[in-house]
């Protein structure tokens, strides 16, 4: 003990040395991580073997029973120490069925009669695989069972080649033979193979269904008449005269389905009784092709399988696969399977797991202690426990794998356990006799030097077993005890000089326990701090994946400026006019206060709003306790030989309170909350922006009405003018004036002048309908009177701004950002579903046999349950959650981007439009004037008799077609300017400067008294 005493001294004294010691055993640790081969499960000795046989296709049954008499007589023969018995099945193995498949069951001897490492299962693997590797009659695959039966049919890896290009059968088969070629040149696999049937020659019979049909044989008939001919086919049952039920079958007899020219053979029933002769229906050919398909994940595959070769793990084999995938022709893909998925998924919790388990032990340490820096002495210590495991198993050549690992997690809190007793011994020392944190910890390590070496040693010896165990599961112990004996043999002949540094260091340089006033204590702050943790991905915001300005020059750089006298935005930003400022149709205000009050799609989305909030709701309560009062009554009957009294019902009675708070530490129901939130504000953008619509919807339906209006009225008087001019020609014609020709083309043209009219009337009533659909009522008669089209005054000179303004301003791109941070908070939760949860579940009430003694003294009762659920295996479970939040989040991303380009590309064509329809109406106007003067010249030269009338007809007929489109292209401009308002955000406000609501509130209505221009506004 004085001898250790000096040691102890002398690390202090030269801590410097030995820190520098402890950072090379820290990268050491590191090193040793990365070059420790990795696998899933240990490859186990389970006293069992596969012998699969796969002999050429074609193979007949007898040729196949020989080799596996073959196999049988080696196993019993060659290895006769080792192998109890073999039993053999023809025509099956896990490859598939089939004459040319077979599979033997080798029973080992038992574990006592096999000691050498030669005896064990994967030393016969080996020499067996040797033994037959140039055999020549058939392919014989030795393989070990895998620990876990349900993940696979062999020990190794388990590999999938796809046909993910649709590159067909033939590719599919190339690529897995260039797979196999180049593995088998590869060190570091063995015993790789398809786990399938090799390509057979098949008879392939083609059914004339055309010709069938026509002599009336259905197709029901040809089955069953296959089934009997060339299977078999369940008729009816039997009784037996023992009186058991036997099933009967009908088949072609032997001689008659031998060969393929049996087909002649065979005839099938029509419809009318007539047999039919199968040749006069049917083909045969011969092919050559898969005699099973294979399809993973809903494509073509090919499973391949096979192992590490000796010395090599499987971690290491499923490298080298990946890197020999990489090289087959493009469309060629694979996924792992059974164990190796497993392996492939849990690779990466691994650091994980141990991060967290240190986290909980220092934060634990933290409470205990009332100290933030004493702990640090604890943990320091951890690296020495795992140098000493991974020595241990690298020594013994041992993998990285699931024991291994649990093994680990076991010497983490060992080690620490070893710490705390001098820690905890040296911090009371320096507490209680005030003295120096040197002499405290070097007296502490002196006092616990034995029950640390005594306590260690015990476990150590407790564990020795596993580590030179044999048998069932000798891996998995030996994975454990290999692990935990060096873990605690360093973290024990390590740790005891090195703790003591580790204190006096961290106490020299962090100082005593004394705490400024309204410092939190470690016990609360170290519950704050864990209860703070969240795994949810900080929110950025991705770039706009649009230019910094809107397009300018050609179409875009005539805009419209507001002319003297008229209304103008006064570079009011859209968003902030009001619709009764943008709108100056008094009748057009009245019919969007109706829509706003009446349209049933805003009524839903307002709706949607409520059902959001209370979703939010419900996921916020999860984060509260819940507390319950409960009373119940429970009768039992209890056996009367298993009832320690003479009754056996009993009764119980309880009254009281029940309370549940599942504590989350991790931040899954914060993240849900925050995606709920999401979600919650995500409908209420949705229902601002279903407003927005709204309000442009009623004003491009009632501009489109009032231009019906003009159409409507424009073909009245251009049947009027057509009447006139028929009444004309027809007295000419009657007075022998006018030719017929050209009173047939008069009554033409008022003819189709009145089946534009109905079709105006139809258009006009139909906009009228759409319009009563969107107000969500019948127009009132009270409506105000309204302005014509060519009187219809917006504000054409609304500025664009930049196209950064639509992220806060356009309520579909908030939207989508809103569904952007939902996907966000998921990815949260679904990080947090790999840690534990913890919860906390207690009672208080009185309980009681009778009834009547609920409440008399000494019938209180409670209890208290605290809960940990450690996720383990899930068959991929919360890798897939994880997955799927991950892909969630970039489908959200991608339609975050699509809603600004799409919000961008609407804004772009808006102010192109609004460049250049001033020009076009001007245009228009000067064409309409025009063919007015050329209507008016070309009934004076008819009425002269200088020119015939059908110049009269085709200038009445252009001018109307440029009337039409005059009234259109001042539509056109009108709704242009309502969708370039509400492209840019406006109409959420009713006037301009009001204060804007929020996305959740309803329009507020009131209609002012004189509503003020924008122009008076923007000061």
């Amino acid at each position: 003990r004085d001898k250790y005493h000096d040691g102890v001294r002398h690390v202090i004294r030269r801590s410097g040395r030995w820190l520098i010691i402890y950072l090379a055993v820290i990268i050491a640790v590191g090193l040793l991580f990365v070059r420790l081969p990795t696998s899933f499960l240990p490859d186990e000795d389970q006293g069992t073997m596969f012998v699969l046989v796969q002999a050429p296709s074609g193979s007949t049954q007898e040729r196949t029973a020989k080799v596996l008499q073959d196999v049988q007589n080696y196993l019993l023969q060659d290895e006769k120490d080792i192998v109890e018995s073999v039993f053999t099945v023809n025509g099956f193995s896990f490859a598939g069925r089939g004459q040319n498949s077979g599979l033997a069951f080798v029973r080992m001897k038992d574990y006592s009669q096999r000691h050498a490492p030669n005896q064990k299962v994967q030393a016969l693997v080996q020499r067996v695989f040797g033994h037959f590797a140039s055999y020549k009659d058939a392919m014989v695959i030795p393989v070990n069972p895998p620990s876990i039966p349900e993940l696979g049919t062999a020990s190794g890896f388990d590999f999938e080649l796809q046909d993910r290009g649709g590159l067909g059968h033939d590719k599919l088969m190339a690529a897995r033979n260039q797979l196999l070629g180049m593995a088998a040149k590869d060190p570091t696999l063995a015993l790789v193979r398809p786990n399938g049937l090799n390509d057979t020659p098949q008879f392939k019979i083609n059914i004339d269904r055309e010709k069938a049909q026509a002599l009336g044989v259905s197709p029901s008939s040809i089955d069953q008449t296959f089934s009997i001919a060339w299977a078999s086919r369940y008729v009816n049952n039997f009784l037996d005269t023992d009186g058991r039920v036997k099933k009967v079958y009908l088949q072609s007899d032997a001689p008659f389905r031998m060969n393929p020219e049996d087909l002649s053979n065979w005839y099938v029933r029509g419809a009318s009784g007539t047999m039919v002769p199968f040749t006069s229906i049917a083909t045969g050919s011969w092919t050559f092709g898969s005699p099973k398909l294979e399809r993973y994940n809903g494509v073509s595959a090919v499973e391949i399988q096979g192992q590490a070769s000796p010395g090599k793990s499987t971690g290491q084999a499923m490298a080298a696969m990946e890197a020999i995938a990489a090289k087959l022709p493009a469309g060629i893909g694979f996924e792992w399977t059974g164990l190796s998925r497993q392996e492939r998924q849990s690779g990466s919790q691994a650091p994980i797991l141990y991060g967290i388990s240190i986290l909980v032990v220092f934060l634990c340490l933290a409470a205990l202690y009332e100290s933030w820096s004493i702990p640090f002495a604890v943990i320091l210590v951890v690296p020495l426990g795992v140098i000493g495991a991974l020595l241990a198993v690298t020594l013994r050549g041992l993998e990285n794998d699931v024991f291994f690992q649990v093994g680990l997690l076991t010497t983490v809190g060992l080690s620490a356990k070893n710490a705390i007793l001098i820690v905890e011994f040296a911090r009371e020392l320096q507490q209680k006799e005030g003295m120096s944190a040197a002499a405290a910890v070097m007296e502490a390590a002196r006092l616990r030097l034995r029950p640390i070496l005594m306590t260690s040693l015990a476990f150590i010896l407790g564990v020795f077993p596993l580590a030179v165990s044999s048998g069932a599961g000798s891996g998995s112990q030996h994975a454990i005890g290999t692990g935990v004996i060096g873990g605690m043999l360093t973290a024990t002949f390590l740790a005891i000089f090195m703790i003591p540094m580790f204190y006096v260091v961290i106490r020299e340089r962090f100082g005593s326990d004394k705490k400024p006033a309204g410092e939190p204590t470690p016990p609360l702050a170290a519950v704050t701090l864990v209860s703070a943790c969240t795994f949810q991905p900080k929110y950025e915001r991705p770039a706009p994946p649009v230019a910094l300005t809107f397009p300018q020059g050609g179409v875009y750089a005539t805009q419209p400026d507001a002319a003297a006298g008229q209304r103008g935005a006064n570079g009011v930003a859209p968003a902030d006019i009001g619709w009764r400022e943008f709108f100056s149709d008094p009748r057009l205000r009245r019919l969007i206060e109706l829509s706003l009050s009446n349209n049933r799609d805003l009524a839903v989305a307002a709706l949607k709003v409520q059902q959001a909030a209370a979703q939010y709701r419900v996921t916020r309560a999860d984060l509260l306790p819940a507390l319950d009062a409960v009373g119940s009554e429970t009768k039992t009957r209890t056996p009367r030989g298993l009832s320690p009294v003479d009754r056996t019902i009993s009764n119980a009675y309880s009254v009281g309170l029940s309370a549940s708070w599942e504590i989350d530490f991790w931040g899954r129901l914060r993240s849900l909350k925050d995606q709920a939130l999401a979600q919650y504000l995500t409908t209420a953008q949705a229902r601002k922006a279903a407003e927005i619509l709204l309000v442009s919807q009623i004003a491009d339906q009632y501009l489109t009405m009032l231009a019906a209006d003009e159409q409507l009225a424009l073909t009245q008087r251009t049947l009027d003018s057509a009447n006139a001019s028929y009444d004309l020609a027809k007295l000419q014609f009657d007075t022998g004036t006018g030719s017929e020709l050209d009173l047939r083309q008069s009554q033409g043209i008022v003819e189709q002048a009145r089946a534009n009219l109905q079709a105006q009337q139809r258009l006009r009533a139909q906009a009228e309908n759409a319009l009563v659909l969107l107000v969500g009522q019948p127009l009132p008669a009270d409506l105000p009177a309204g302005l014509p089209l060519n009187a219809q005054s917006l504000l054409a000179d609304i500025p664009a701004g930049l196209p950064s303004d639509l992220l806060t301003r356009r309520p579909d791109v908030m939207e989508a950002e809103q569904n952007l941070l939902a996907a966000n908070a998921n990815i949260g939760a679904a990080r947090a579903a790999f840690f534990p949860n913890i919860s906390l579940t207690g009672n208080f009430g009185t309980l009681s046999p009778t009834l009547g003694g609920l409440f008399k003294p000494g019938s209180a009762a409670w209890g208290f349950t605290p809960k940990i659920d450690l996720p383990i295996f899930k068959g991929g479970l919360n890798v897939a959650n994880l997955q799927l939040a991950d892909v969630g989040k970039k489908i959200a991303v991608a339609q975050y981007e699509k809603a600004i380009q799409t919000a961008f590309r609407e804004v772009a064509d808006a102010l192109a439009a609004r460049g250049t329809y001033d020009q076009q109406i001007q245009s228009l106007e000067r064409y309409v004037t025009s063919q007015q003067r050329r209507l008016d010249l070309s009934e004076l030269r008819y009425r002269n008799g200088v020119d015939s009338y059908l110049n009269v007809l085709t200038a009445q007929t252009d001018l109307y077609g440029a009337q039409q489109s005059l009234i259109s292209a001042r539509l056109s401009r009108l709704t242009n300017l309502v969708d370039l308002y509400q492209y840019l955000g406006g109409g959420w406000l009713q006037h301009t400067g009001d204060t804007p609501r929020p996305a959740d509130a309803p329009a507020a209505l009131g209609a002012a008294s004189v509503p003020a221009p924008a122009s008076s506004r923007a000061g």
